[in-house]
């Protein structure tokens, strides 16, 4: 909180250059700002630090999911994720759980990583999460962490991930404009 108490000095500072200066655009863009800056502070004081991390974040909820596994210490080498996006896409599509997966990874924009296929299993049918759990595919209780709106530097929160979860995706949930982690817990 202490980079956000910094921006709203200079928020409340701007804004008294602004009244001195009688802007009526500046004033409310710099209350809009404070607001902002304001809500999201209440917002975070809401959530759980993790000790040692400094990060905040907040369990939203926990959902089942069906992830393909990575099979290989390391998937960017050579052309294993070209081949894996393939064979995901092929397996979702004869499925018929393409649907629900795209219904789903619309809404959000990955940021990164250690799983490259996955669909919420309330997304499809039983007899499609039948069939894919006969191509290799896992279930999962995913744990979805929100780090919310906040002002902060996102490699602070992949590191987080990276530290604490061995399959997890990191994401930003389009409707929102929040940080969002799914964790696999398989």
């Amino acid at each position: 909180m202490k980079e956000q108490m910094t921006v709203l000095k200079q928020a409340v500072a701007q804004l008294e250059l602004s009244l001195q200066n009688q802007s009526s655009d500046e004033i409310q863009e710099s209350l809009q700002r404070m607001s902002a800056l304001c809500e999201q502070m209440r917002y975070d004081y809401k959530m759980v630090k993790q000790k040692n991390t400094g990060v905040y974040y907040k369990k939203i909820n926990v959902l089942p999911f069906l992830y393909k596994p990575v099979e290989t210490d390391d998937p960017f080498e050579g052309n294993y994720l070209e081949r894996f996006s393939d064979e995901r896409a092929y397996q979702l599509q004869t499925t018929n759980s393409i649907t629900g997966h795209n219904a789903f990874w619309k809404e959000h924009d990955v940021l990164t990583g250690t799983v490259f296929g996955s669909v919420p299993v309330d997304l499809i049918t039983p007899e499609s999460a039948a069939a894919l759990k006969k191509c290799g595919w896992k279930e999962a209780l995913v744990e979805v962490l929100d780090f919310g709106l906040r002002v902060t530097d996102t490699k602070q929160l992949v590191e987080f991930c990276q530290r604490n979860f061995k399959n997890y995706i990191m994401i930003s949930e389009e409707s929102t404009h929040s940080y969002i982690a799914l964790a696999f817990n398989d």
